[in-house]
């Protein structure tokens, strides 16, 4: 073990099965006194009661108890401002172009952090029913980076969009790198996953 930890830590590094299984059992107490999703719904012109959903939650904003530094801030500039600022910027940009076909949902939850409880509120109570919806895009961590030709996809495989990314991005000149290393447990732990 002590020589895979050794190596975990050099370039190259390929992750294993250990192989060996575990039951984990955790108490887990939360309470959430009162929190709101906020969205937008650019209606479409075409198929009018069909839907794609654009999403981006907003939960690390505010003010709280002071963590062991002191500070009170729970900030969120890339989890998940920069989220909520790619999602506004598209809504901005299909707002300036003819409308769409399909009705757009722009949705904000909120308690992503806590467990995704704002998306599964709104697909219980969806602007548009959840069986009409065709797509969620959702926008988490938008990464500050130089300009590059990437389109990278986090669970690969794990939606008929993919094949649509794929297509959109070879037309534009841009590479395409499937990240399917889900070993963080990411995929499903963002608000996507509810929708």
């Amino acid at each position: 073990m002590d020589k895979a930890l050794a190596d975990a830590k050099k370039p190259g590094f390929k992750s294993f099965s250990l192989k060996v299984r575990g039951d984990v059992k955790m108490n887990v107490a939360y309470d959430i006194k009162e929190t709101r999703n906020v969205g937008g719904i650019l209606r479409g012109n075409a198929r009018q009661g069909e839907a794609v959903v654009f999403c981006a939650h907003w939960d690390h904003l505010g003010i709280g108890k002071p963590d062991e530094r002191g500070d009170t801030i729970y900030n969120g500039a890339a989890d998940n401002d920069t989220g909520m600022a790619g999602a506004l910027l598209v809504a901005k940009k299909f707002k300036e172009l003819s409308r769409p076909s399909r009705d757009l949902v722009f949705i904000f939850p909120s308690s992503e952090e806590s467990g995704l409880f704002g998306s599964a509120y709104y697909c219980a109570h969806p602007a548009v029913p959840m069986e009409k919806t065709l797509a969620c895009l959702n926008f988490e961590s938008i990464g500050p980076a130089e300009l590059t030709r990437d389109v990278v996809i986090l669970g690969g495989g794990e939606s008929d969009l993919d094949n649509y990314f794929v297509a959109a991005a070879v037309a534009q000149g841009r590479y395409v790198f499937f990240d399917d290393d889900n070993s963080d447990g990411w995929f499903y732990r963002s608000d996507h996953y509810s929708l």
